[in-house]
């Protein structure tokens, strides 16, 4: 582990991730209702990337470990976090739990068995990463916004997609949570409407970016 080192490219990953700065600012701003919270949470972040192919190889052929990093001064500084975990072809998300457990959630959709998706959480500040679910209902997917990590799952056959979703914000307690299914052909109920949070000077919109919440 590197603590307080900067890394390679450090000055484009700065970057990166302070031309997010401000759509994260207002998506926690609208969770909290606390701009100086959402401004002191978006401080701390973590970044999960994956290792370069090797010379002439593909994206699809790289192997070897991920690189964690990690964050306090708004994206200024960072500070690689020494992680064993491997890397993978499947889609994973990276989330700091709502009880600032360190969440990975990876979907089951590039083996040949298929559909089985992972939950894990970090130990020692994210250097392993140890496996606590796997989710083998037919979907595959995931998924995770601030504070919280889900797995998806399909009970009915003969609707397309999940049809409902395993949530945690720990890993450790977990709630099933019914998603609407439509059928072809008809539409989707409309959900009222909710108040967007305004912020001065920020835009909204959406964003990938794991921060820990206020």
């Amino acid at each position: 582990m590197r603590e307080g080192v900067t890394v390679s490219d450090s000055d484009v990953i700065s970057e990166l991730y302070g031309s997010c700065f401000r759509r994260l600012v207002v998506q926690l701003y609208a969770m909290t209702g606390d701009l100086n919270a959402a401004q002191e949470a978006v401080q701390e972040a973590y970044l999960l990337i994956a290792p370069p192919p090797p010379p002439g190889a593909g994206p699809m052929e790289v192997e070897g470990t991920s690189q964690l990093l990690r964050t306090t001064d708004g994206g200024r500084t960072w500070a690689d976090k020494g992680t064993d975990l491997p890397n993978s072809l499947e889609t994973r998300f990276l989330v700091v739990g709502s009880d600032g457990t360190l969440l990975l959630v990876e979907a089951g959709n590039m083996e040949p068995s298929g559909n089985r998706s992972t939950a894990m959480i970090g130990l020692d500040g994210g250097r392993h990463f140890k496996k606590i679910r796997e989710y083998d209902r037919r979907d595959g997917g995931v998924g995770a916004a601030p504070g919280y990590a889900w797995l998806y799952g399909r009970d009915d056959m003969t609707t397309g997609g999940a049809d409902h979703a395993q949530l945690t914000a720990d890993g450790t307690s977990w709630t099933r949570l019914p998603l609407t299914v439509v059928s072809p052909g008809r539409r989707a109920p409309v959900a009222p409407r909710r108040s967007r949070a305004r912020c001065a000077g920020c835009r909204t919109s959406t964003s990938r970016a794991w921060v820990r919440p206020g």
